[in-house]
Parts: structure tokens; sequence; C-alpha cells
């Protein structure tokens, strides 16, 4: 008797060790404290603006067009715009913004275009009396000057001819003496052959004043974002414009700072636009700690601390292979799955987007490793065996004093209860079973159209936060038109260097099987000149364009939405023929950037509409970077040219390509060119 009760308290201890082992796992986190305007240096005060709305009608659009064109033509209309159109010519008015856009396109971007320039003087006096007078007028603060160039590099000579396309007169303004920044912070006359304009562009949004902030010093500010890890921080202090495209409420001073760091050995560059004031909300997740590891058994707390901003707040937790996880401040999670590609486990980037009562946006991001538990599982084997023993007891017990149809009853009930706990704890295995993200194309594959992007927003001081974004909204917009499949969307640590790597370059890769194996492929990250940077651990860290061969597969475009990749000259002075001409495989176009590219939602999406509605490649990315990129940076593209004189490009040349379903000519893959030929636009 004294062991039977021994082992029924043994019994007892173990169910209950059981329970507390389903409890949460324990760490020591580090709570922050929120901040208030007495933490930071103040070096002086700003106006917050809130924009006036304004009305976008078929009206307003037409007679805008008689006003400064003398335009008329065909009128449609779309949710987002209402354009005017007449043969190559299209006058655009976006209804979120008022924004205008202008363009010639059988002379905008046109390498086949050679234009007598005026001098920049006469171009500056030409934009001017452009604008005016108009009912558009606002006087500008300041006035740059842009272009589009174009050169060419023989394969076979190894020389180079270049000419201009356009010149560009950019009106910079200001606010209370700040500049205007951001992608709508300038407007610009683009100059054609003999003082013709051929393309233009406004935004200038009618504000009214809201409030009053100090403005916080640079160094508090990048501090504030847990941004150390830097090499340098350039910075300017400017008032931030949205895109054209967005129906931007407010009007807020911000720093663009550029940063460059080193990782692997290489440099990279990048831009954040960070709030000046405490208008706009921060947040940082304080539990769980970055790069922590848990089981599928652990319930995880999750908690952020939220400084500056307009109470009350909404806040969206995410993983992003899980998707949605609460909209609460702080939780207990516990189905966070496991997820693996080609046998490695993958990190879950969680990250929470907090909204506050003037619609200011702020976000932040943990990695978390999710490994089976194993413990779990023996746990509840052995508490089977343990209630089949207590069961066995109480039936011996029960049938010594010859009660024996209860002890049946009793031991059926039993095994009952132990094959439903068996039932749930398979139920459960199999639900941790991990997501698996093994995925490949057949080699050389080239039906049905495809479409893929990899990207990275990375963590700590190289975060980016929209880097996701730009590349997800641009894989479903291009997946919703009619004949393009999604292939994949690998984001984090899901994207891989080897995808875009040829087999038998250093340390091995499968393109073929990957980026080569679609028609159109895009990676948004950070770059540089001669690359760009993953994030994970399972390969190397940064691509070079060594290790490139596309096109040789199915792959006909290619875009690069990273800092510098296409930069005509790098900082070691190596051409971007001598960088990149050794990818181009069969590939039609690469797109990208001359210099550094924002951080921005909204490209890679408009950058498909445009192609949807029948752009050139190369036009729709040029557009969706004027749209959506400060005056500062130049858009690129670099293409294989099959034409003995790529100024007068024969239609099979990649500059006239469009891409499948969008009624357009495709030109055949450019296998023996006699040209590479590099394009770029000031946006």
């Amino acid at each position: 008797m004294k062991y039977k009760k021994l082992l029924i308290l043994f019994s007892i201890l173990f169910l209950s060790c059981t329970l507390i082992q389903k409890s949460e796992s324990f760490f020591v986190y580090c709570e922050l404290s929120t901040a208030n305007i007495s933490d930071y240096k103040i070096t002086s005060t700003a106006t917050i603006y809130r924009t006036v709305p304004l009305e976008v009608n078929a009206t307003y659009v037409s007679n805008l067009a008689s006003e400064l064109l003398g335009f008329s033509g065909d009128l449609s209309e779309t949710d987002e715009s209402i354009s005017i159109t007449d043969g190559n010519k299209t006058f655009e008015v976006d209804k979120a913004s008022g924004s205008i856009w202008y363009t010639d396109f059988s002379k905008m971007w046109n390498v086949s275009y050679s234009p007598n320039l005026p001098d920049l003087a006469t171009c500056n006096t030409t934009a001017f009396n452009f604008i005016d007078g108009t009912s558009i007028y606002v006087e500008p603060s300041e006035f740059t000057f842009g272009s589009t160039n174009a050169t060419a590099y023989n394969i076979d000579t190894r020389n180079t001819i270049e000419k201009i396309l356009d010149f560009k007169v950019i009106f910079g303004f200001q606010l209370d003496g700040i500049p205007l920044g951001g992608p709508g912070g300038t407007s610009s006359v683009t100059i054609g052959h003999n003082g013709e304009i051929i393309g233009f562009d406004w935004i200038y949004r009618q504000v009214t004043s809201h409030t009053t902030e100090s403005i916080i010093d640079v160094q508090d500010v990048i501090a504030s974002h847990g941004i150390t890890d830097y090499i340098s921080a350039e910075h300017e202090l400017v008032y931030f414009q949205d895109s054209v495209d967005i129906n931007q409420e407010f009007i807020y001073p911000v720093y663009e700072v550029e940063f460059t760091n080193i990782k692997d050995g290489q440099n990279y560059a990048f831009v954040r636009y960070l709030p000046a004031t405490t208008f706009c909300p921060k947040v940082t997740i304080t539990k769980p700690s970055d790069d922590l590891e848990f089981t599928t058994s652990d319930n995880i707390e999750f908690d952020c601390n939220v400084a500056d901003g307009t109470g009350p707040f909404t806040y969206l937790w995410e993983s992003n292979i899980d998707g949605y996880m609460n909209n609460t401040k702080t939780f207990f999670y516990n189905d966070l799955t496991i997820a693996t590609r080609n046998s490695t486990n993958l990190k879950h980037t969680i990250q929470v987007t907090v909204t506050d009562a003037n619609g200011m946006v702020a976000s932040d991001e943990v990695q978390l490793s999710i490994v089976r538990s194993t413990f779990s599982f023996g746990f509840e084997i052995l508490s089977i065996i343990a209630l089949l023993g207590l069961g066995l007891i109480a039936s011996v017990n029960i049938q010594k004093k010859k009660k024996k149809s209860l002890s049946v009853v009793l031991f059926l009930g039993l095994v009952f209860i132990i094959s439903t706990v068996y039932q749930i704890t398979l139920i459960q295995a199999t639900q941790n079973l991990p997501i698996q993200y093994n995925f490949s194309l057949e080699e050389g594959d080239d039906f049905p159209i495809e479409v893929a992007v990899e990207w990275c927003v990375y963590s700590g001081s190289d975060y980016i936060p929209n880097s996701d974004d730009l590349a997800i909204r641009f894989y479903n917009k291009m997946t919703s038109f009619t004949g393009w499949l999604g292939s994949f969307n690998f984001g984090q640590m899901a994207a891989w260097e080897e995808d875009f790597k040829f087999e038998t370059a250093p340390n091995g890769g499968w393109d073929h099987y990957y980026i080569d194996a679609v028609d159109m492929a895009m990676f948004s990250g950070h770059g540089w000149y001669d690359g760009f940077q993953f994030m994970g651990n399972h390969d190397d860290t940064w691509l070079h364009n060594t290790e490139c061969r596309w096109g040789d597969g199915d792959l006909e475009w290619m875009l690069l939405d990273a800092c510098r990749t296409l930069g005509l000259t790098s900082n070691l002075g190596v051409s971007v023929f001598d960088r990149w001409g050794g990818a181009l495989k069969g590939i039609h176009m690469i797109c990208g950037f001359d210099t550094n590219s924002n951080d921005c939602k909204d490209r890679g999406e408009k950058a498909a509409i445009y192609m949807q509605k029948g752009y050139t490649v190369k036009d729709a990315w040029f557009k969706a970077g004027k749209q959506t990129a400060p005056s500062k940076y130049w858009a690129a593209v670099l293409y294989a040219s099959p034409s003995d004189n790529p100024w007068e490009p024969t239609l099979d040349d990649p500059i006239n390509d469009h891409i499948y379903s969008a009624g357009g000519y495709i030109v055949p893959d450019p296998v023996s060119p006699k040209w590479w030929v590099w394009l770029a636009t000031k946006c």
C-alpha cells in the first residue's frame, strides 16, 4: 500500500509538471521608458501643416490642360487619376494629391531623339515663363538642373558614345525657410529640341497651420530610432512631401539622412526619413528581445513601448511567415509555426505597426527562431503512461473489493481519455510540422508567364521598413494582370543570394531554378555599385555582379530597387558596363538606380501599373521613379542592344520592350548584342 501511494503521488506530480511545462518560458527583458520632449536636445520650433483637399474632376483637368498647354484629347478616368491623351502625349492629374504629369512619349526618354538643346540659362527662363502667371503658380525658392543621359558601350571595340536627350529645370520650394523634401518635394519642366517643353510634372499641396512642435537635434533623433551602427550620417532638415499618389494629410519636418556602412567588407548606403519632432510616434518592441529562439510550445509575451505621437494608438502585429497575429499592445502568443527552406530553419520577422490619432505611422521589428518542441511531445507520451498506471492501480483496488463492473467501466473510461489525449498529441505534432518554402521551377521554364520577388527589410541599424511593401505590392499587382502567375515571394531569411547566382560561380548557385526560371524578377533592399545585400546566414551576405549570368534561362526583366547598383561609374572608377555587362546573357533589361534609392512603399506597384497600361518597361520604371523618388536621385536602365547604331534602334531593340499581355511589342532575347546601353534620368 505504501508503494501504491507513492506511485499515485508521483503520477500526480508528474501530471502537474506536464501542465507547468505548457506555460510560458521565462526570459529577462529590458523595459524602455516612454520618452518625452525633455529627453531631447531642442534646436528650434516648426509648424506642422495640414493639407487642403483639392477636388479633381473632369472639368478641372480639361481646363488645366487647356490653360497650361493648349492641350485637348480623349479623356479617361480611373479611381486614381484623370487623363487626357492625344497620340503620344498624355496629360494626367492624380486625384489624391492634385499632382500634374505631362509627357510626349515620342521624345521623352527616347534614345533616337537627337535634340538641339538650349543652354541651361535659356532652359531656366523657358521653364519659369511656362508656369508664371498660371493658376498653379507658387514662387520657387530655388532652381536646379537635371537631364536624361545615354551612354552606349561597343562590345567589340570597347569604345563608348554618349548623348543628352533633354534638360530638366527643377523647382524647389520652402515652408518657413525649410525646403520641401521627399518624393513630392520638387516639380520640374523638361526641355527638348529648340526649347520645346516635352514633359512637365507639378506637385504642391496647399496647406494650413495645424500646430507648432519643437525641432529635436538630429543625433537624438537617430539614437531614438535605435540606429547606432553606421560609418557616417549626412542629413538635411526638410518638410516631408510623400509620393504623388498619396493622400497626405499632414506636412511635417523630418531629417532626410543618408547613412553609409560596411558589412562583410562591402560598402553600402541607404536613406531614412526620420521625424524631427514628437508629432510622429516611435515604437520599440520590448518583449521579446531580438534574435531569441523559442519552441512551438512556448507561450511568448509580446509588448512594445510607444513614444511621442498623439493617442489613442492602434496596433498591428504581424509575422512575415504567418501573417496577422494580434491588434493589442501586449499579448501572449503560442501559434508561431516552424518555417524551413531546403531544411534550413527560417527566422520570423515580427513587426508591430502603430498608428496614432492623426494617422501617423511607426513600426519596429524583431527576429525570432521557432523550433519544434520534442520535450513537449515526450511529456505527453509519459502523461499517457501515468494515466494508464493510475487506472490500473484503481482497477486492481476495485477488483479486490469485488466491484468488477465498476472496474471495467473505470478502465474503459481511462482508455477513452488516453486515446483522446493521444489523438490530440498527434494533431499537435502534425500542426508543428514546418511550413516548407522549398520551391523551384523547371530549368529554363518559359511558360506560363511568371513573376518573382525577393526582399529584405533587415534589422537594427540597417532597418528599411518599406522594402517589403515595395516588392510585395509589385508582386501582387503583377499577378493580378491577365496571364501572369506568381512563382515565389521570398523575404528576409527566405531570400537567398544563391537564387540569383549561376551554378558554376564560386560556392555555387541555382539561378536556373529560381530567378532565371521566371520572366520578371525584383529585388528590394540594400545595394551598392557591384551587388546587393541579403540578411540570412544560409549563404553569402552579398551577391556580386561577377556571380550573375541572367537571361540564359527564362528571365527577361530584372528590377533592382537597391542603391547605386546601376551607377554609371563606381566609387572605384569602374564603369557599369565592366561591372554588369557580363550579367547580360539574354536578359532584355535591368532596371535600377544610378544613385541612392529612397525607402518607399509604392514604386514597385506603380511600375507594374504603368507596364500593364502598355508603357514600355523603361518608360514605366522611369515614370514610377519620378513619382516616388526625390529629384536628387537618378533612375537608370541597362540593356543589351542588337542594333548597329544604338541611337537608331531596330524594332527588336529592348528599348522598345513591353511586358507580356500588355498589348505592346515584346522583343526577342538579345543573345548576340552589339552594344550595352545605359540610360538614366533625374527623378
